[in-house]
């Protein structure tokens, strides 16, 4: 088989993991050479066939298998199928295989994309454009129009608004037969100016675009009925509206739902009012096509996006012909796409080349990110987002570190503390992209940790969220705030931040907004003022929901080690990156001492500047919570138990733990990985001389007991019950190896439990 690359050495990794017949990057990248016959065939990876997934796939397939059934019943003329999932989860591949699969019962489909788009015309502009290009006689056409506008052909009276724009349509197409147009370009441009010209007559942009959305709409309508008078077609008609919420401007995308749901409305009373049409066209009464006519519609969404639309549309979910289906997170095995495609473009490569050499190397560090279900909670539980980030990690960094990296994980059955070492390593690499990328700056509000009081306003709003049940609205939030010295401003931007406008960071958005959905900041600032007018009906009010990533970010990222090492002044990914490699980097084990015969270890001096970092963090946020308890007039065991500023653990089965303040959470996490490390090293230097083992157990060890007495410290951490205990049992056991002259090698210094 033939490449579908000129080569593969021209393109980056990312392309070619991340490459589908429906994305424009992939036409740009591949020039129309990767077909769908090639994709399905080579590189399509079926469903995932993880036993713990069953269950969750076979439902959907189940409500699927059903719905397109549908595709082939004449008696209901109109159906819409919404599919809706998380981003890059496999939607669109999933529907254009179950279509290629339909391809000799449907024939040819339209598909209408809004990946990259910011009008919600574009992709129908450039659709219209492409069919009426192809016709051998305009003229024909016109006729066709003219017989829709004087409502001799069909009766139309549900489309009359259209029908007006389309008789000024025909009149610019005519005009361009006069000018000569040739060419699928100049019928897209006059498409595009007569756009332009019918929104400037009018004062009211919002209204007439949705107007000149729905002509849109109902000329692609329109065209495919001629063509099915023009083929003598009986196929169904399917048409494709992709990545609907894909669209830059949220205010676009709203007018744009709302068309589709007003044209399927009005598409069924076409069909009802034109089945007993006994006219003629092109030689075939007009009734006996429309019986074995059916319109089928796809459209695709994200899962947020049906909140939306129900704010939009309240009864939605009742109107005939209309099924809205939730695609499964683990539909397909994400692990399984990677390794199915690095091996199908290793076939097309020798084996010894660089490209394929690269290759493996990304089979081997997607294995890291699969093997830790909090990295795909990051990206989101997009399969694009993780493969971009991994071959941005494979671009960004040194060879010694990515190989340093497959060696930590490699060694994980020989020495088990070594899979924490990897995790560590991978998320190290994620957030030094991040901070070059600014996300820490621009969309977090980070800086690095001071003693000033202050805490990330960011971090303190994902914390009520993810207390509230993961959704909260702002007026909430605006109570729990604004007491404390927030700025309402100064919250609807971090908010704002946070949400859509990020999603093209690795993180993508970690909120979404609900009920009120703003078009931009401003509008999202409107809210401000009625709550500084006092109402207090939160339905008035936007409602924020965390995402995945949020969570993840939560739970995961604010306690690591990690992350606290990178917020350094100089931090991961810079030109001074050596000094700032993860704890488990070899490079922690070097000696940096001066002192002749003395031995200060890297790993040292990592510690240290992380500890100062937390010492600065707990002062900041028992200094916030001192604030909480004066303005909300509470104790602290009221503070920690009853307030959305702390923490809920949550276990592998989500189940609900207690609660726990963030300086204890962040104390208790660092401890267990620093005890992760001191195993990892002692069993790494097994065979050394046992006073190296000694003066590396009593660093960190040491260093332990210093987490511990920070944790005991009334003034810098608020305590529970529960976690005293922990504190006590972590701290016997330090002492049994501190007794030991630190020569116990065995002790684990961590809860049994």
């Amino acid at each position: 088989m033939n490449k579908f690359y000129e080569d593969i050495s021209l393109n980056e990794c990312v392309h070619l993991l991340k490459a589908t017949p429906y994305t424009k990057e992939t036409r740009d990248r591949f020039d129309n050479n990767l077909t769908k016959d090639i994709f399905f065939k080579d590189i399509y990876t079926e469903k995932s066939k993880k036993q713990e997934f069953a269950a969750e796939n076979d439902l959907f397939d189940s409500k699927i298998n059903h719905a397109a059934r549908d595709i082939f019943n004449e008696f209901g003329k109109v159906s819409v199928i919404h599919i809706a999932g998380y981003g890059g989860c496999g939607k669109t591949t999933y529907i254009h295989h179950l279509l290629w699969s339909l391809h000799d019962e449907i024939g040819m489909y339209d598909v209408i994309d809004y990946e990259g788009c910011v009008g919600a015309s574009e992709p129908f502009i450039e659709r219209i454009a492409k069919l009426i290009y192809k016709l051998n006689n305009t003229q024909e056409l016109l006729d066709y129009f003219d017989k829709i506008a004087s409502h001799t052909l069909y009766n139309i009276n549900r489309f009359k608004d259209q029908i007006q724009v389309l008789e000024k349509f025909s009149l610019k197409i005519r005009s361009s037969i006069v000018e000569g147009f040739k060419s699928e370009k100049s019928y897209k441009i006059l498409l595009q100016q007569f756009e332009k010209d019918y929104i400037l007559q009018s004062n009211n942009n919002s209204l007439v675009k949705k107007e000149f959305l729905s002509f849109l709409l109902f000329l692609e309508f329109a065209l495919l009925l001629f063509s099915r008078f023009k083929r003598d077609d009986d196929t169904p008609m399917i048409l494709v509206i992709d990545n609907v919420d894909s669209l830059s401007d949220m205010a676009e995308e709203t007018l744009l739902l709302t068309a589709i749901r007003e044209f399927e409305n009005n598409c069924n009373y076409f069909f009802g009012w034109n089945i007993d049409n006994d006219g003629k066209y092109n030689g075939q009464i007009i009734s006996d096509v429309l019986k074995k006519t059916k319109l089928s519609m796809f459209f695709t969404t994200r899962v947020a996006t049906i909140k939306k639309y129900e704010s939009i549309q309240p009864d939605w979910e009742r109107i005939d012909g209309w099924v809205s289906i939730r695609f499964p997170k683990h539909y397909y095995d994400h692990m399984e796409i990677i390794n199915h495609r690095i091996e199908y473009f290793l076939t097309t490569e020798n084996e010894d080349s660089e490209i394929a050499n690269e290759l493996k190397t990304l089979k081997q560090i997607a294995e890291i990110a699969y093997h830790n279900y909090n990295f795909m909670r990051l990206f989101n539980g997009s399969y694009r987002v993780c493969v971009e980030r991994i071959c941005n990690i494979l671009n960004s960094f040194q060879r010694s570190q990515i190989e340093e990296l497959l060696m930590l994980y490699s060694l994980r059955y020989e020495n088990p503390n070594a899979i924490e070492g990897a995790n560590g390593y991978f998320l190290y690499m994620i957030l030094g992209i991040l901070k070059n990328e600014d996300t820490y700056t621009d969309t977090l509000n980070l800086s690095p940790c001071k003693k000033d009081g202050t805490i990330s306003l960011s971090r303190i709003i994902l914390t009520i969220l993810r207390e509230k049940g993961d959704r909260c609205s702002l007026y909430e939030l605006f109570k729990l705030l604004t007491p404390l010295g927030y700025d309402e401003n100064e919250i609807c931007m971090q908010i704002w931040s946070l949400s859509e406008v990020s999603r093209i960071h690795a993180w993508r958005r970690l909120l979404i907004f609900d009920v009120i959905i703003p078009s931009d900041l401003e509008h999202l600032k409107k809210q401000i003022t009625i709550f500084k007018n006092g109402e207090e009906n939160i339905a008035k009010y936007s409602e924020l929901v965390i995402c995945t990533a949020g969570q993840a970010y939560m739970e995961f990222v604010i306690p690591h080690f990690e992350f606290m090492l990178s917020r350094r002044e100089l931090g991961v990914g810079t030109s001074a990156q050596n000094k700032y490699q993860p704890l488990f980097a070899e490079s922690s084990e070097e000696n940096i001492s001066k002192t002749p015969g003395k031995i200060v270890y890297r790993f040292e001096q990592k510690i240290n500047w992380v500890f100062k970092a937390v010492e600065e963090c707990c002062y900041n946020s028992t200094k916030f919570a001192e604030k909480v308890l004066d303005v909300f007039k509470l104790d602290r065991n009221d503070y920690i138990n009853n307030t959305f500023y702390n923490y809920h653990s949550v276990g592998w089965e989500r189940n609900v733990g207690p609660k726990q303040s963030y300086e204890s959470r962040l104390i208790f996490r660092h401890i267990g990985y620093i005890e992760k490390y001191r195993c990892y090293l002692l069993t790494k230097r097994k065979k050394m001389p046992v006073s190296q083992k000694v003066c590396i157990n009593k660093i960190l060890v040491n260093w332990i007991v210093k987490y511990l007495e920070l944790y005991n410290n009334y003034d810098l951490c608020y305590q529970t019950e529960l976690q005293n205990l922990a504190s006590k049992e972590l701290m016997s056991f330090a002492q049994k190896i501190i007794d030991s002259g630190f020569s116990d090698f065995d002790t684990r210094i961590e809860r049994n439990n």
